[in-house]
């Protein structure tokens, strides 16, 4: 399973803990039921955004290039006004376009496919960049 807390910066994610503070202090819900939301959330975030793109044969990613760097085998990208266009596999000789993302600012990192297993790597590709690499 891969980490949950990749997406904790994501817009998505962000305005759904705002909102669920807001309910926290006008007493409507438990503290407890807002942590199980956040924490639902997440995994379903993790393995939505990971079944598309799985399921799509290409992914094209364009946007402004901040900055990128390279450390110990692990490549990360920092891009603004990023969207990611998401292509299934060839039908014929057209591929099918699928719905275009935009992100916004996303940060991509990247690791040897030859590391231990999903969990290791993204622990390891966030110990180096310190901080959320994902997206925001």
């Amino acid at each position: 399973m891969a980490d949950n807390s990749v997406y904790d910066k994501c817009t998505l994610l962000t305005a759904l803990t705002d909102a669920l503070d807001d309910l926290i202090l006008e007493q409507k819900i438990e503290p407890q039921l807002a942590n199980i939301v956040v924490s639902k959330m997440r995994k379903v975030m993790v393995h939505k955004f990971g079944a598309l793109v799985r399921n799509s044969g290409t992914v094209e990613i364009t946007g402004q290039l901040l900055s990128y760097n390279h450390y110990d085998h692990i490549w990360i990208f920092r891009l603004r006004d990023a969207k990611l266009v998401l292509a299934t596999a060839p039908e014929g000789r057209a591929m099918i376009p699928r719905p275009t993302i935009d992100a916004g600012k996303l940060n991509i990192a990247c690791g040897p496919s030859k590391m231990a297993s999903e969990e290791n790597a993204l622990a390891e590709m966030r110990r180096r960049n310190r901080g959320v690499w994902m997206c925001r």
